[in-house]
């Protein structure tokens, strides 16, 4: 069976900046370089796309707010994608949409052209925690976007939802919860509000504008949305998504199972993995301006880029990936999952490392402390053990 590909598209503009937001975004102002910036995007996945197996398991627009472009410059890099890598007949194609960027006659040409998931960056359904959020919608533009989702024929929709939000209640919580199941969404991702260093949010914290909520308000949060949830069918398959059956995210299931990716885009990022023991991830030249003049025409690039072969012009960092740190972050990532994660492969790495008795004394601990069990080959964390993810992988760190 052929390893999973998913491939990453950044679209870096956004209408306005959230005050919380740390990814690597701009304000679009009047014309964004949408033209420009595809042109170079398809440059790149080209100059990648030799070390990249196909057909792609998955595609996914991110950003920033992808919805913003025109529909022909997303069906354009769709269409790249597909005859560049070849796309699974079954693949999911998402496209990250905000409220009031999309319409019916958009969103049915998006999906008419081949995407078939939308992550719609819902968040509340309180119009004073939107303002508090610094989203550019209300409450009445985040039902029409999925009503017109829904009528354009998307029937696989993501929802985005925010809580532990300055000022907010559990009454707040409990509306927010009604109003999203209302509103039938296939999956929805979980965010507990965080305050990034450098962010405007951070600074109000420090400022003491704003007040971080409470952790045993947020932890009562966490426990009331996972029962209402689970209640009305869903499957907390992973710590902060919740998927109907059949409706688990595609794309970032590869990035949890630790699997090759390739970002295209400004600040994207990328892994490749070659076995079970060697890695190396890396992020592009992250300004729209610096990515577009270095992809602004046909070229090879090394995949993966290295110092070693002259080809740090080409992104914004590079690191390789030894076994030890690869341990490391398998045991990140799968433990946060329902289902864990195979043991093998990371005894691999570990042996690799010359650490397998020291791999499997930990994982000894992990058991004995409840936070785990064996499952056949998969190391399985407890509902404690997901509470407690980054304290069990930390056991994992020398």
């Amino acid at each position: 069976m052929a390893t999973p590909t998913g491939l990453y598209l950044h679209v870096p503009y956004c209408r306005s900046i959230c005050p919380y937001c740390d990814f690597n975004v701009y304000r679009a102002g009047r014309a964004p370089p949408f033209a420009a910036l595809a042109q170079s995007m398809g440059h790149e996945m080209a100059a990648r796309a030799h070390a990249y197996p196909g057909p792609l398991t998955s595609v996914y627009f991110g950003g920033g707010t992808p919805s913003l472009a025109p529909v022909p410059v997303l069906l354009g890099l769709l269409e790249q994608a597909r005859a560049t890598f070849g796309l699974n007949p079954s693949a999911e194609v998402t496209l990250e949409a905000d409220p009031g960027t999309v319409d019916l006659a958009s969103l049915a040409a998006l999906r008419a052209g081949g995407i078939n998931r939308l992550s719609i960056g819902w968040q509340s359904s309180h119009d004073a925690l939107l303002r508090t959020l610094g989203r550019p919608h209300d409450r009445q533009a985040g039902l029409e976007a999925v009503a017109q989702a829904r009528a354009a024929g998307f029937d696989n929709i993501s929802l985005d939802l925010i809580f532990a939000v300055p000022g907010q209640t559990m009454d707040h919580l409990e509306a927010d919860l009604e109003a999203l199941l209302a509103l039938q969404p296939s999956h929805v991702s979980l965010y507990a509000l965080t305050y990034h260093s450098g962010t405007p949010m951070a600074r109000r914290l420090a400022k003491g504008t704003v007040r971080r909520a409470d952790e045993e308000l947020e932890l009562a949060m966490m426990a009331r949305i996972d029962a209402r949830l689970t209640g009305a069918g869903f499957d907390h398959y992973e710590i902060s998504n919740f998927a109907k059956p059949h409706r688990r995210a595609v794309h970032n299931s590869l990035y949890w199972a630790y699997h090759s990716y390739l970002g295209i885009g400004p600040g994207a990022h990328s892994f490749w993995r070659q076995g079970t023991t060697s890695a190396h991830r890396w992020g592009n030249l992250k300004t729209p301006k610096a990515y577009m003049e270095r992809w602004q025409g046909p070229q090879r690039a090394p995949t993966p880029p290295s110092p070693s072969t002259g080809a740090c012009a080409d992104v914004d960092f590079v690191e390789a990936l030894g076994p030890q740190q690869m341990v490391l972050e398998q045991m990140m990532v799968g433990l946060r999952l329902q289902e864990g994660l195979a043991l093998a492969p990371v005894r691999a790495c570990a042996q690799e490392a010359c650490a397998e008795q020291i791999f499997d004394d930990r994982v000894q601990q992990l058991l004995a402390r409840g936070w785990a069990q064996l499952v056949g080959d998969r190391l399985v964390p407890t509902a404690t053990g997901r509470d407690l993810c980054d304290s069990a992988a930390a056991l994992f760190v020398d």
